[in-house]
């Protein structure tokens, strides 16, 4: 059966040979991610976790701690890393937020599945890797058996071609995306072309996070010798790349001139249909008291 990126990584973890869309799917994760936020008093204390050198306590919303609060949710993390024998603590000094620390550290893998309770985890598309932001409770059963569920959602292609024009971004066209087709909520998206294969690795990252301004589930590149050169030395697994087939079903499939491309300007309020070109703004008047809130 011919499928998508997300579609066979999610066969590979769930044990299935294959998935179809509407497919729900309980997935062994390749690695569990777990924030700062995730240990305030409220949160439920575990008797047992799944596997601690499959864990990653990243402190990075709130961290040097700020507060007196927050102080204390450090000293719980700590607490909880030592009681279970996390070793992959990433709690002071110049760390990063959670979906740029697995990036840089050689945790988001190609072919892999990560499960992240920040929003915006699709960052680790980028990497070939599926990742999607994880409410608490989900966080905490992950944490506790080291799998979760899914439903296969159905894929839309973005092939971006072209070169971008001075001043132009990956950012601005991820914004031009969600300006143009809206939001796609429940499904997966994926991004090829000559212009994805002359991005860097940052610009990829940027498109796969902000994919959570689309409210896509999986945002997924394509793994190329320049990925693999920048993981050779900081890999944390073996590399299992997971590629689209031939004739794999996409629901739909844009392609993307950016030539002419502007810089783009998401209004207040939502990303979704309310982008304009930058050469548009000084003539749309924007309600003041609503900026104001």
């Amino acid at each position: 059966m011919e499928m998508t990126m997300a579609e066979k990584i999610l066969a590979r973890k769930s044990g299935r040979d294959s998935v179809s869309v509407g497919d729900i799917v309980v997935c062994k994760v390749d690695w569990a991610v777990t924030g700062d936020l995730g240990f305030d008093p409220t949160r439920p204390e575990l008797v047992r976790v799944w596997d601690p050198n499959r864990i990653l306590i990243v402190a990075d919303h709130v961290a040097p701690a700020p507060t007196i609060a927050a102080a204390d949710d450090m000293v719980r993390i700590r607490r909880f890393a030592k009681e279970f024998g996390i070793p992959n603590v990433y709690d002071i000094g110049r760390q990063g937020i959670s979906h740029v620390v697995i990036g840089e550290q050689g945790f988001a893998l190609p072919g892999s599945l990560i499960a992240n309770a920040d929003s915006h985890s699709c960052a680790a598309g980028a990497f070939n890797c599926a990742s999607c932001g994880l409410g608490g409770p989900e966080m905490t059963y992950v944490l506790c058996t080291g799998e979760t569920w899914f439903i296969v959602y159905p894929t839309v292609r973005f092939v971006l071609k072209g070169k971008l024009p001075d001043r132009v971004t990956a950012r601005d066209v991820l914004h031009y995306i969600a300006g143009e087709y809206g939001d796609f909520s429940n499904h997966n998206v994926e991004y090829v072309g000559p212009l994805v294969e002359e991005m860097s690795i940052a610009s990829r990252q940027t498109l796969a996070t902000m994919s959570a301004e689309l409210s896509a589930e999986f945002a997924l590149f394509e793994a190329d010798q320049k990925l693999f050169d920048y993981l050779k030395d900081r890999a944390k697994g073996p590399i299992e790349s997971a590629t689209t087939d031939d004739n794999a079903n996409f629901e739909a499939v844009y392609e993307i001139d950016v030539s002419n491309l502007d810089p783009q300007v998401a209004l207040p309020g939502r990303v979704p249909k309310n982008v304009q070109s930058v050469r548009r703004v000084k003539d749309i008047k924007i309600d003041q008291a609503f900026i104001g809130s």
